[in-house]
């Protein structure tokens, strides 16, 4: 296995990844309280989804629709989870 591409964007450690082939896209979750949409294709990035309460602590794509869910940490014990377009909308 080789090493393909470094991708940049966060500014603190990466907490969670999630991989769809069907979009041909990544989402990576961060410390820094966001999540990066990343092009598989094009190993690119391609949106930032800013508006998370805090570290981002999982990821996933729907296979079907592209839509992306996070769960990002609100810092007082809760919890705070969101559904996004594949286009990086609340």
């Amino acid at each position: 296995m080789k090493l393909h591409s470094v991708l940049h964007g966060h500014s603190d450690s990466i907490t969670c990844l999630s991989v769809s082939q069907e979009w041909s896209i990544i989402v990576s979750g961060s410390l820094d309280n966001t999540a990066i949409i990343w092009d598989l294709n094009r190993c690119c990035f391609i949106y930032s989804l800013n508006q998370l309460s805090g570290k981002v602590l999982c990821v996933a794509i729907s296979p079907t629709t592209g839509d992306i869910v996070t769960v990002s940490d609100k810092n007082d014990a809760r919890c705070r989870l969101a559904l996004w377009s594949i286009n990086g909308k609340l």
